[in-house]
């Protein structure tokens, strides 16, 4: 081991130049394989197309088969490594298409491969033969189960776009070679260096791969290696005329690497009373101003996804490599986006709402006309059922106009409460926020008022709430409801109803307790206790109550839109600290920026937050 360190670091500077040979190798090599690839089973170019397949057999195979053969017979030491490493590396390319290649090719890409793992384990060019030997058989099954394993859609994206995933198995595939070589194998003499060597070489070469995978296949979902997208001159989406070449392209693509793929459908709603009220100038501004919120929500959505303009009022959005359900986020984003927004024309409000229809790829498509008809049906579906909605295939996922029918005046809306770990948040719980729907706007407003009815509370949760989607959830109530007895049993009744459902109840006026009620309230919390209900102490001030807080369990502050931060965090200080000391629960509300959470985190190590900076208030699931 003392001389194995001053050995390697003697070999530096082959390693150096092998390495940069391999990788340059290697990148000229996947780019020129994924174009031909492409050409075969994607765009099925009719223009020699025997030919091309033939020849993307020979890549598959024959060449790294033959270098392989070359270098056991014309080289050795060092210089071989490097020659097998990238015959290795050739032989394995091919496992990472998991669509295209018919059974017979697979059959022979994997006889070329068992063939040179075999032959460098036993033979006439090996010394110590040990392919008989168990742990080399299992070596050996495992390198057959990583290949076979690598074709499988799932396994394939976490190789390629996740690069942990793709570095362990490429470590792998190189480690299970090299470290079972016998002694001499192919005028190699192997040791523990020549092994690191080679894991370095084979690792670093589909590094490469790693790099310059997902950006071709990008450019394949865009234009195929052929065209500059073009684009309608009013909305900046993408033309008609590129949407028959990509919705085609995207077909064929999905089909032959059996990757899913969603089609949404989308338009505004009333249009044409639009242009009649307005102008058609209004019209169109809607046009630019909807689309542009569209595309920012596509621009910033972690999927790919292309926007054309397929119709006057009409929109398509096509999302390769992605489901129905990993895009219904994506879809409920933009048609919320678009009916809170205020569009305005010459100082004039104009309310613009959306229609949206989407579907996914079937095993039983035949053509992505068969995909775009169905998701045409989705878009025509929520327009027959008042428009205003989004429509997954025949099934209303969001409608606007029938949580106003529900809901008639008042409804909870859900106002994500999240655990914080560094940078990463996780919704936990939801606080019930009641507010009243004011028709004349189009908007949801807090009605103080209201709330004083705490049994219609409680009839709205009975009402609306699905139980299956609710693990924890936070209500606003008064002193004065706590105390009601009947407000209480009710109450309890419906905790015990769905008592898999952790309630929590935050009281906004405690800082009003009387001391005559201190006793009273006491037994009330007691009370609760008993019924598995928690009590936040809400809205605390900057004096702090240890009679009060010793007995409730916890407490949440509000932060103040246009107070110094800093002094907020000044008064906030000695909460917190009291309630991490004594281990009860302290939520820090209205966090809107990045900052804000920023300075929280850093200063006092909260730990649960709510606010705008973590979702808006959305309309709760219907039972």
């Amino acid at each position: 081991m003392h001389n194995f360190i001053p050995i390697f670091f003697d070999n530096l500077s082959f390693l150096t130049m092998a390495l940069v040979i391999a990788c340059f190798f290697s990148t000229g090599y996947i780019h020129y394989f994924q174009q031909l690839w492409g050409a075969v089973f994607i765009q099925k170019d009719s223009n020699h197309l025997i030919l091309k397949r033939i020849q993307l057999i020979i890549l598959s195979c024959t060449v790294g088969l033959y270098l392989h053969l070359a270098t056991m017979f014309y080289f050795s030491g060092n210089i071989a490594l490097v020659f097998h490493d990238i015959a290795l590396f050739l032989l394995v390319i091919p496992f990472l298409y998991s669509g295209g290649f018919n059974l017979f090719e697979r059959i022979l890409q994997f006889g070329a491969i068992g063939y040179v793992w075999i032959a460098h384990h036993t033979g006439v060019m090996v010394q110590g033969a040990n392919m008989s030997e168990p742990l080399v058989i299992l070596a050996f099954t495992i390198t057959i189960v990583l290949l076979v394993a690598s074709m499988v859609p799932m396994v394939h994206e976490r190789i390629i776009y996740h690069w942990a995933y793709g570095i362990i198995y490429f470590f792998l595939l190189g480690f299970l070679f090299w470290e079972t070589l016998p002694q001499v194998s192919m005028n190699i003499k192997i040791n523990h260096l020549t092994s690191a060597l080679g894991i370095i070489i084979f690792v670093a070469m589909n590094v490469i791969v790693l790099i310059v995978w997902p950006r071709g296949a990008r450019n394949e979902s865009d234009n195929y290696f052929e065209k500059q997208a073009d684009y309608d001159t009013l909305t900046k989406a993408k033309s008609f005329a590129l949407f028959k070449h990509d919705s085609n392209t995207a077909f064929h693509y999905s089909t032959t690497v059996r990757m899913p793929l969603t089609v949404i459908e989308w338009d505004i709603d009333r249009f044409k009373q639009i242009n009649d009220n307005y102008g058609h100038s209004a019209g169109n501004q809607i046009l630019m101003d909807t689309t542009k919120i569209v595309q920012e929500a596509l621009k910033n959505a972690d999927i790919y996804a292309d926007l054309y303009r397929t119709g006057g009022e009409e929109f398509t959005i096509i999302i390769p490599d992605c489901s129905s359900d990993q895009a219904l986020p994506l879809m409920k984003k933009i048609w919320n986006d678009i009916r809170t927004t205020n569009f305005y024309y010459n100082s004039k409000l104009i309310e613009v709402t959306i229609s949206m229809g989407g579907t996914e790829l079937r095993p039983e498509d035949e053509n992505f006309n068969t995909i775009y008809n169905r998701a045409d049906q989705a878009l025509y579906h929520s327009k027959r059922n008042g428009r205003n909605q989004v429509t997954l295939d025949d099934k209303t996922i969001y409608s606007g106009e029938r949580r106003q029918q529900v809901m008639a005046m008042f409804a909870y809306l859900n106002q994500p409460i999240v655990q914080l770990d560094g940078s990463h948040f996780e919704n936990i719980a939801n606080e019930l926020v009641l507010q009243k729907y004011d028709f004349n706007t189009y908007r949801w407003h807090s009605d103080i008022d209201f709330r004083s009815d705490f049994n219609i509370q409680i009839d709205l949760i009975n009402k609306l709430l699905d139980p299956n989607t609710a693990t924890k959830l936070h209500l606003n109530v008064t002193l004065d409801q706590m105390f009601d007895p009947n407000n209480c049993e009710n109450f309890i009744a419906t905790a015990k109803k769905y008592s898999r459902i952790q309630f929590v109840l935050e009281i906004n006026d405690l800082n009003h307790l009387k001391p005559v009620d201190h006793a009273r309230f006491t037994k009330q919390i007691n009370f609760l206790h008993q019924h598995n209900v928690l009590v936040l102490w809400d809205d605390v001030k900057s004096q702090m109550d240890f009679t009060i807080l010793k007995q409730v369990d916890g407490i949440k502050y509000h932060l103040k839109t246009y107070s110094n931060l800093q002094l907020q965090i000044q008064q906030l200080t000695p909460w917190i600290r009291y309630c991490q000391d004594h281990e009860l629960i302290s939520i820090v509300s209205d966090v809107s920026t990045k900052e804000q959470l920023t300075n929280l985190q850093g200063q006092l190590g909260i730990i649960q937050a709510q606010g705008p900076y973590f979702g808006i208030p959305e309309l709760p699931t219907i039972s």
